[in-house]
């Protein structure tokens, strides 16, 4: 099984990138490294979920996130919660995690 992006566009790309010039040795292992840390770093994520589910509601956890008490989460305080857990990940894997729970697309994650 392949994993390929979901939108058709970049989806072509890839594959005509493929037939036309195979991935480096170098490029496909950060490739797998890139894949590697960002499923750690959901499934941290998808573990803290749940265990806050289990502790307090939603706003209450967002509440928790939100210590400077703007309204939104920024990556930075993402960064800091994750830390607590014993989880560094790169700059870029944060702000992937950002975008893809930032509903809203304005850059934070809001309540």
């Amino acid at each position: 099984h392949a994993i390929t992006p979901v939108a058709q566009q970049y989806s072509r790309m890839l594959k005509l990138r493929i037939e036309e010039q195979p991935l480096t040795k170098s490029t496909l292992q950060q490739l797998v490294e890139f894949i590697k840390t960002l499923g750690d770093v959901e499934s941290a994520v998808e573990d803290l979920r749940l265990r806050l589910s289990k502790r307090v509601s939603l706003d209450s956890a967002f509440k928790a996130l939100d210590t400077k008490e703007k309204g939104y989460v920024d990556v930075s305080e993402i960064q800091k919660l994750l830390a607590n857990y014993g989880l560094f990940p790169e700059q870029r894997s944060l702000e992937t995690l950002r975008n893809r729970i930032d509903l809203n697309e304005d850059g934070v994650v809001s309540s």
